[in-house]
């Protein structure tokens, strides 16, 4: 059988169903459906109670109820050690070309129109623990040489002390993403530089700051102007 998940599964199931090629699909947050469906094939067990799946028999499609969302993060962590090529995943951030994408939270409160959060996460926001981050981190760092984080959450700075805390205990160099309006004249991190279509955060620290107009409108462009602390907007791109 061929099983599907993600965020456009998670969205439109039964049109991904309606594909031949397509028998069930995992909807939202797969750590527990996905070994539970496993279970229910190993064990020739009916598939109809499992929380989080929609699929496709005979008589037409079937969305199951939803699963509860995960509430303890560190429940589940990355295997990285199962991949074969883990430097396939490194990323060119700046001057460090051995970034890698890390996930530290799930969901975002906000309700962006052009988002799958309001849909997929329900505007729900969960983190894992500081303690599960580091280790994970320096992991990373330990076996595969990492040298810079990338973390790529929807919404990184859910709560802005206990970030700024975890990435100076981290010690590495990082970027992320986060709301222009979250931005004061003192950046929590001093030296962030912005650049991207919310605005991308990174350290170490260079001597200026910059905001990319990318996909700003004029709300976020009255924003940036009023922090006026050394933020210089940049053109836009030429591809958008």
């Amino acid at each position: 059988p061929t099983v599907w998940g993600g965020v456009h599964a998670t969205i439109m199931p039964e049109d991904v169903l309606r594909e031949d090629f397509v028998d069930y699909v995992i909807v939202n947050e797969g750590e527990i459906t996905a070994q539970a469906l496993t279970d229910a094939f190993q064990d020739g067990q009916d598939v109809a109670g499992i929380a989080g799946l929609a699929w496709k028999d005979d008589s037409g499609i079937h969305i199951n109820p939803e699963r509860p969302f995960i509430q303890n993060l560190d429940d589940f962590r990355p295997r990285w050690d199962l991949l074969p090529n883990v430097p396939a995943y490194f990323l060119q951030s700046g001057p460090y070309d051995r970034a890698i994408p890390v996930y530290i939270s799930r969901g975002c409160p906000f309700r962006c129109g052009f988002c799958y959060n309001e849909v997929v996460m329900k505007r729900t926001w969960r983190q894992h623990s500081e303690e599960f981050v580091i280790e994970q981190i320096r992991w990373l760092a330990d076996t595969y040489g990492v040298n810079a984080i990338d973390y790529a959450d929807d919404y990184l700075f859910g709560r802005i002390k206990p970030m700024q805390r975890l990435v100076e205990h981290v010690g590495m160099p990082w970027s992320g993403q986060v709301r222009v309006q979250l931005l004061k004249p003192a950046p929590a991190v001093a030296g962030t530089v912005l650049d991207g279509p919310n605005a991308w955060v990174s350290s170490p620290r260079p001597p200026e700051l910059l905001a990319s107009s990318a996909f700003c409108d004029e709300e976020v462009a009255e924003v940036l102007t009023t922090i006026n602390q050394g933020l210089q907007p940049v053109a836009r791109p030429a591809h958008l």
